[in-house]
């Protein structure tokens, strides 16, 4: 297991495969909370969680799959490369 940051590698993107992190699923989840949310505020979150992971994307699905849609549209977050497995979800 990596700590936070990469483990000492150099700055890299994400790819497809990469787990989504915990603390990127509690990001995602906050903005999830439908009775707290400010889109506003969780779109620039959520992109940097979710763009390009397509781990994380999934997760903002299982979490609330009507928000996440509502999300994705809203924020204009894109569906980064899935398997597909993952883009049946």
């Amino acid at each position: 297991m990596q700590p936070p940051g990469g483990g000492g590698h150099c700055h890299r993107q994400r790819v497809v495969g990469d787990p989504c992190s915990d603390e990127a699923k509690e990001k995602i989840e906050g903005c999830m909370k439908e009775e707290t949310a400010d889109i506003d505020k969780c779109c620039p979150i959520l992109h940097s969680v979710i763009d390009d992971s397509c781990p994380c994307w999934v997760h903002a699905k299982l979490t609330d799959r009507q928000l996440a849609i509502l999300y994705f549209i809203y924020c204009d977050i894109d569906h980064p490369l899935c398997s597909t497995a993952d883009q049946a979800i």
